[in-house]
């Protein structure tokens, strides 16, 4: 798992996965934003990870988008946290 450049600028990780949940920590300490996708509501290690947005499956895809968007354009982390589910 990785970026073609060596370089992650954002990342969709599946909380429940054990490797993810490690990506996630160590792409976090580097400051790159997070965003993640679950059928299951975001538990309290997830939300640890300070994510740009926790999108509940199924999701409409302008929700990805949009979280996509804002972790990738670099706007302030306002605090909101972005769940949404279809």
């Amino acid at each position: 798992m990785g970026a073609e450049d060596g370089v992650f600028h954002a990342a969709v990780i599946e909380p429940g996965d054990p490797e993810g949940a490690r990506l996630a920590r160590r792409l976090r300490d580097q400051g790159v934003p997070l965003l993640f996708t679950s059928i299951f509501p975001a538990g309290s290690e997830t939300l640890d990870l300070r994510p740009a947005a926790y999108l509940v499956k199924p999701f409409p895809l302008y929700a990805l988008e949009r979280a996509l968007d804002k972790a990738l354009t670099g706007l302030p982390d306002d605090g909101a946290l972005a769940v949404a589910n279809g």
